[in-house]
């Protein structure tokens, strides 16, 4: 096993597959990274048991073979590397890493006990521009719930069904959904539940343009984007009924710029208290007031212009929530609205239902001191 490596892609596709490999288990397989020398290519490959990831990259000189190696240590040896080419050579058990004039030997463990890192997929497979598909995930995963009892609301609901995409996410106190065409339908309709982990690698994995390949299998599914190949296993689909929430038309509707709101919504949370993130919303008369307040410490108040077009409005959110809603959003003017008065916040970018985001309110019950969050239901 020998060739001769780039250390910038080299440190890059290492870096991208140590997220697989930090894992609480206590299993070799997690902690090591495999690389795979064949042809023209060098192979990073590694796996957690539940998501698997290869990337490659350009091998010149290269002799075939492959090898384990610690992840962590690998991570940290690439990264102080000098920059230019990296040499690989393979003696025995230990491998030889020069860049310049700098080495570094390293023992290395045999790949036989290591499982097929990207399993065979069959099924419908989907194709989605790179671009389209980073900014789906980016406003939905953080929506995703990590509490383990509700292992349901872990994942992405992803739904094609003919020539419509949609992605869904919900933690049970928000959700998010967003829909568009595609421009060349997938073979069939199908739906699946990705889990928000392996949609936060396929995020950091993806290239800067070009096209994702999804191949959805009955319990797997397969990711493909230029040098990039990432294959996990499916979350059982007990994803809860949503379309219940999205109603068809609002009674209150608020435009307000995007910036200015997310200003003042982290001004309010300063004052907010630390446990609920309660920060209070108020429209009337083209102007959206938006304040926070802790009893012990003070509060805070700010004030913007906003298009009411005769509407009021008074409702209470956690600032977290709106905040990250609000950089899903994107910059410009956003819709807040509203069913009820003080119910469910809808947010959107004005014109444009692509994306919707759902935050549910706080409201304060007379026998408990503190704000009560509704739920989205199961």
């Amino acid at each position: 096993m020998r060739g001769t490596l780039d250390q910038a892609e080299f440190q890059q596709a290492v870096s991208l597959v140590q997220g697989i490999t930090q894992s609480k288990l206590s299993n070799p397989v997690v902690e090591n990274v495999v690389l795979r020398f064949e042809g023209e290519h060098a192979e990073i490959l590694a796996t957690n048991l539940s998501i698997s990831i290869r990337i490659r990259i350009k091998l010149e000189g290269g002799e075939a073979g492959e090898i384990a190696l610690p992840s962590k240590l690998l991570g940290q040896v690439v990264r102080e590397l000098p920059q230019g080419p990296v040499e690989l050579s393979l003696k025995g058990q230990e491998i030889l890493i020069q860049a310049g004039r700098s080495k570094f030997h390293l023992n290395s463990l045999t790949t036989e006990d290591f499982p097929p890192f990207l399993p065979q997929v069959e099924g419908p497979s989907i194709e989605i521009p790179v671009e389209v598909a980073a900014q789906c995930l980016e406003r939905t995963v953080f929506a995703t719930s990590d509490e383990r009892a509700r292992y349901q609301l872990g994942g992405i609901k992803f739904i094609h069904k003919d020539g419509d995409v949609q992605w869904i996410a919900t933690d049970g106190r928000r959700l998010s959904r967003v829909k568009h065409g595609l421009e060349k339908p997938g073979d069939e309709d199908c739906t699946m539940l990705v889990p928000a982990r392996a949609a936060q690698e396929v995020l950091r994995a993806l290239p800067g343009s070009g096209t994702l390949k999804m191949t959805v299998g009955e319990k797997r599914v397969l990711f493909e984007a230029e040098n990039v190949t990432i294959a996990s296993t499916l979350l059982e689909d007990n994803f809860p009924p949503y379309e219940g929430l999205i109603p068809s038309e609002y009674t209150i509707q608020i435009g307000v710029d995007r910036d200015e709101l997310t200003a003042a919504v982290r001004r309010a949370s300063v004052l907010a208290s630390e446990r609920t993130r309660l920060v209070h919303l108020v429209a009337k008369n083209d102007t959206l007031h938006v304040s926070g307040e802790r009893q012990e410490a003070g509060g805070a108040d700010s004030e913007m212009d906003a298009t009411t077009n005769g509407n009021e409005a008074d409702a209470s959110y956690n600032a977290n929530y709106l905040i990250d809603c609000l950089k899903a959003t994107g910059p410009g003017k956003v819709q807040w609205s509203l069913v009820q008065d003080g119910g469910a916040a809808y947010f959107s970018k004005e014109d444009d239902d692509t994306f919707l985001h759902i935050i549910m309110p706080m409201t304060i019950r007379d026998e408990t001191p503190e704000p009560v969050e509704e739920e989205v239901e199961d």
